[in-house]
């Protein structure tokens, strides 16, 4: 019984920690989930819940090693400077690039954002993201 409370402990400050990285830098999601090398996907990043207005906008795969927990160099899929006209939500097209993300590996598509920390033109610059998962199939 003292698992099982342990267990539903970790899992509810999971999400809590989920929850307040999504308030400080928005939300990511992907569609479809599940897809191979090759095939396009699209990324959608959302800034309505970001504590700040993104100044630009950074997507990235990288994969986690699930049998030593290595975790890879992150790749961009693309660079965004965020729009300036109140939009919330970009969206853009992509493919899984072949760089050898293999077997045996769990993928996290990140959004980073990087916005002025007092919403300022001349404000020092600070980044932070959320991710979300993706499946990669073929391997």
């Amino acid at each position: 019984m003292k698992l099982f409370a342990l267990a539903a402990s970790a899992l509810t400050l999971a999400g809590s920690a989920v929850a307040q990285e999504a308030a400080r830098f928005g939300s990511v999601s992907v569609y479809p989930s599940t897809v191979k090398v090759g095939e396009t996907f699209t990324v959608h990043y959302n800034s309505t819940t970001a504590r700040h207005q993104p100044k630009y906008y950074d997507a990235y795969i990288q994969g986690t090693v699930q049998s030593n927990g290595f975790i890879q160099p992150q790749y961009l899929l693309q660079r965004t400077v965020f729009p300036t006209d109140g939009t919330k939500d970009v969206y853009f097209n992509t493919t899984v690039p072949d760089i050898g993300l293999g077997p045996g590996i769990v993928h996290s598509i990140w959004a980073f954002i990087t916005y002025p920390v007092d919403d300022t033109p001349d404000a020092p610059l600070e980044y932070g993201g959320v991710s979300t998962g993706i499946t990669v199939e073929g391997y």
